[in-house]
């Protein structure tokens, strides 16, 4: 219902494979398979804010089912990317604040997710299967396939 919702409202091109909702105000964020993120209301009917900046630039997704989220504070949203980048965006300007690669560039960073605790963890899963969890206060990747 939230998705066709969405698509109802706007372009019928554009699918949503991730809507994530704010940790504690009455905000979404809908990755889209056109390279960019769209913030809209979380209660119905869904209206998308248009005074807030589309999440863009700075991460592709290329058509991929990319998936986003929000810090556990609420004020970052992290998005993943088509060509292994993890992007960090500020919810207070909408711009990208950091951008890291951390798979090769022909693997998709298809998940970016915050921990729901630490917001200095975020565990990245690639295209390939791989799984990388990034710990942003040391800047250290740790690889647990391996």
């Amino acid at each position: 219902m939230l998705a066709d919702s969405l698509v109802d409202q706007h372009h019928s091109h554009l699918w949503f494979p991730c809507v994530r909702r704010h940790p504690s105000r009455d905000v979404l964020v809908a990755q889209t398979n056109a390279n960019q993120a769209l913030f809209f209301r979380a209660s119905a009917p869904f209206r998308r804010l248009r005074h807030w900046r589309p999440l863009s630039g700075s991460h592709e997704t290329d058509g991929l089912a990319v998936r986003c989220s929000f810090s556990p504070s609420g004020d970052t949203v992290v998005s993943g990317d088509a060509r292994g980048r993890v992007a960090w965006y500020a919810l207070s300007s909408q711009r990208c604040v950091r951008q890291r690669q951390v798979l090769p560039p022909t693997t998709s960073a298809l998940v970016a997710e915050s921990h729901p605790v630490d917001p200095q963890q975020l565990l990245v899963a690639g295209s390939c299967g791989r799984l990388r969890l990034l710990n942003e206060q040391h800047r250290v990747a740790v690889d647990p396939n391996q």
